[in-house]
């Protein structure tokens, strides 16, 4: 039986153009990132975040605001739906401020918005290498859950803003840190440090 012999001939020019083309655009990408976050810093997104918390806040509190969001996936048979929220918040000693965001095309906009003060909150749920917050009421009912970035750039309509926050994220983890020692605390419960687990009462 004889051995059939396949004579292939690799073109080292199209192997460069693909090569070449391939370096291109990860360079796009890459310098893309980079003024993405570059903007970030003073971006039109960050700038209108700070506005809605300065327009919201309460007479005679001055918050420091950040942009929020939080993802949620429900897994079925054969699908995945996975749902997002887009936040602007403002938070001191006193009171945080919930603005949910809306998006269209490049515009941001809200309807809405609320104050938690820290006797609406029954169990302060997050960690402390965690970004994100649970807070649940006294019946121990789903408040809000949201995770704060240092770096969100904009790629998608599920991402959709340039924000570069890194003192503003320090300063929110050392605020979660103080509301949910002290919330905890008062309600006689304690943190599990996981999304969407609760955990008990203090013995």
């Amino acid at each position: 039986m004889g051995t059939l012999l396949l004579d292939m001939k690799i073109n080292p020019v199209g192997v460069a153009a693909v090569v070449g083309a391939i370096a291109l655009i990860v360079l796009y990408v890459l310098v893309k990132d980079h003024l993405d976050k570059k903007k970030g810093f003073d971006s039109e997104e960050k700038k209108m975040v700070g506005e809605i918390i300065q327009r919201l806040a309460p007479e005679g509190e001055t918050l420091t605001a950040v942009y929020a969001n939080w993802e949620e996936s429900v897994y079925q048979v054969g699908s995945t739906t996975t749902k997002y929220w887009y936040y602007a918040i403002g938070f001191n000693e006193n009171v945080l401020c919930v603005v949910p965001l809306i998006f269209h095309n490049d515009d941001m906009s809200y309807k809405d918005y609320w104050y938690i003060h820290k006797e609406d909150i029954g169990l302060f749920n997050s960690s402390a290498k965690a970004n994100w917050i649970e807070l649940y009421d006294r019946e121990q009912k789903p408040i809000l859950s949201l995770m704060v970035e240092e770096s969100n750039t904009k790629l998608d309509s599920y991402n959709p803003v340039n924000i570069q926050q890194p003192e503003e994220t320090k300063a929110f983890l050392a605020w979660r840190d103080r509301w949910m020692a002290e919330v905890n605390a008062v309600n006689g419960v304690t943190a599990s440090g996981k999304p969407g687990k609760l955990a008990g009462r203090k013995s």
